[in-house]
């Protein structure tokens, strides 16, 4: 059974520090004296007490928690509505502003009501689905609870931007107003306990969205700022008080880079990048004419024994020959390097569905696993699927389409600063720690092309930019890596087909490669492909 999760995880109660609070406040427009303040999650009330002050007069602060809203009550009775209540469950709307850190809860942990009320409940039942997070139901109950152009200021993950699950979301926000301000802040520990990979926005209801350009603020972590410092930076740099940037704040300097980034429209992934690079990633996809990688190839999840080490075999295994046809052998999401042949390793991989046939035909790899039989059985199985078998198995039909021939791999989340796609030799399966990238039997374009293709500074760019993140790492997913866009050759063009035999031949050196040689061969194959999009690019 799984351990229900402690009420700090259910409710999301990962609270801010003073001096995030009194950072957030500096970056609304709103004018104290006159203006509404609403705090959907006030906690022990860290945003209040900036608000109260900073002169603000009229706060309205809510919580869940009977012990955080009495918190609140006691400090700041007379002085600020305090309702203890679900977020979620509250009406009034117009406010001028709403503040906080909301609670960031995965569908996992909220209860039975709360997921039920999201499947069936209005507005949520035509947005939410099995994947939500309660942080999108805040930050839309809070958008509704804001006048036309009230202000919402938050702190969140990041995840949701690109997040196949949060689309709905997006598409939501784009359509009820406008992101002014956004502050990513990658890996810095903002909190003292938990550490997610948080960005602080500034965001403006409209009921007519005027789709204006985005302040967008980068703090670069190799300048090892304290949070203090980088916060005390983002605020002279981006705060109200002084002015918007560019209007008496001055140019970025320190551990801060900024710079303008289109609005953000539909539900698509939405992506932050500065302009030279935006140009040189569009440069990109017009090259390849909107083809994309699942044109050329099938992206697919590995499959998964729920416990690797009761299946992985060692060098002193001695595996009987008749019994050999149960052992495969399986890539791992840490045997891929960049440019390389994938390191492999045998694994029990039973076919038989009855445990009289596996006993019968193969008993040594059926005794191998008895001896894990507690811990097999534990694992969460399909009903049906015997105790000895893997977890999930998918995609198996792909997989046998290979036929031997080679395939791709990388592992799914990675913070080096290349890509580490690398090359699949015979037929070895993929563990769930790893995308496999099989060619399709009627594309012409070598494997090795591929290869070079996704290994590409080019193509890295443009990852790097519109894949999705987990602070500075990137994560390649199977919807994500299937929407790289790709330069299919035109077979009929003598130059295109010369260029592909060139990058084929350079990547054929490259796999096998010392450094030096590597270097040179991996800057050769940049170069043919830079002159391929030039040459598409200039030919429109």
């Amino acid at each position: 059974m799984v351990p229900s999760p402690s009420r700090k995880v259910a409710l999301g109660q990962f609270y801010s520090t003073r001096a995030l609070a009194e950072f957030m406040l500096s970056l609304t427009l709103s004018d104290p004296s006159t203006a509404r303040a609403l705090e959907p999650s006030c906690g022990p009330g860290v945003f209040v007490d900036a608000l109260v002050e900073r002169g603000w007069r009229d706060i309205t602060a809510v919580d869940i928690d009977p012990v955080n809203a009495g918190l609140v009550r006691q400090v700041h009775g007379g002085l600020v509505e305090v309702r203890c209540q679900d977020f979620l469950d509250m009406t009034e709307a117009n406010y001028d502003l709403v503040i906080g850190n909301p609670p960031y809860v995965g569908w996992s942990h909220l209860s039975a009501d709360v997921r039920s009320r999201l499947r069936t409940g209005a507005p949520w039942a035509e947005l939410a689905n099995g994947q939500w997070d309660l942080l999108y139901s805040f930050l839309i109950w809070s958008v509704l609870r804001l006048r036309d152009g009230g202000e919402l200021v938050f702190i969140v993950p990041t995840a949701w931007m690109t997040s196949t699950y949060a689309a709905s979301l997006r598409g939501f926000l784009a359509a009820h107003g406008d992101f002014e301000l956004i502050l990513r802040f990658g890996e810095m520990r903002l909190f003292a306990d938990c550490h997610p990979h948080c960005m602080v926005f500034r965001y403006r209801r409209r009921i007519a969205p005027r789709r204006g350009a985005i302040m967008v603020g980068d703090l670069n972590a190799s300048r090892g700022l304290s949070p203090t410092a980088a916060l005390a930076e983002a605020s002279r740099l981006f705060g109200a008080a002084p002015g918007p940037l560019g209007a008496g704040a001055g140019a970025p300097d320190g551990g801060w880079s900024a710079y303008i980034a289109p609005a953000f429209a539909g539900a698509g992934p939405w992506s932050l990048v500065p302009p030279l690079e935006r140009q040189e990633n569009e440069r990109l996809e017009l090259a390849c004419r909107g083809s994309s990688l699942s044109d050329l190839a099938h992206v697919c999840v590995g499959v998964a024994s729920g416990l690797n080490e009761a299946f992985t075999l060692s060098d002193a295994d001695q595996v009987p020959a008749a019994e050999r046809l149960h052992v495969r052998k399986f890539v791992s999401g840490g045997g891929c390097e960049r440019f390389t042949r994938a390191r492999t390793f045998p694994m029990i991989f039973p076919e038989a569905q009855l445990e009289e046939e596996l006993e019968g035909r193969a008993p040594w790899i059926h005794a191998r696993l008895s001896e894990r039989r507690g811990d097999l059985e534990g694992r969460h199985l399909a009903a049906g699927r015997p105790w000895f078998s893997w977890a999930t198995v998918r995609n198996m039909e792909v997989f046998a389409s290979r036929a031997g021939r080679a395939a791709i791999a990388v592992r799914p989340i990675d913070r080096a600063p290349k890509a580490r796609f690398a090359l699949v030799e015979g037929d070895a399966l993929p563990l769930g720690d790893t995308l496999m990238i099989v060619r399709r039997e009627e594309a012409r374009e070598d494997v090795l092309y591929l290869l070079s293709w996704l290994s590409s500074a080019r193509v890295w760019r443009w990852y790097s930019s519109r894949g999705p993140r987990m602070g500075d790492r990137l994560r390649y997913t199977q919807g994500h890596v299937s929407r790289v866009p790709v330069l299919v050759i035109d077979w009929t063009d003598p130059v295109e087909v010369a260029a592909h035999a060139r990058i084929v031949a350079f990547a054929e050196a490259r796999l096998d490669a010392e450094v030096d040689a590597a270097s040179r061969l991996e800057g050769l194959i940049d170069t043919a492909f830079d002159a391929l999009v030039a040459r598409r690019v200039s030919a429109l």
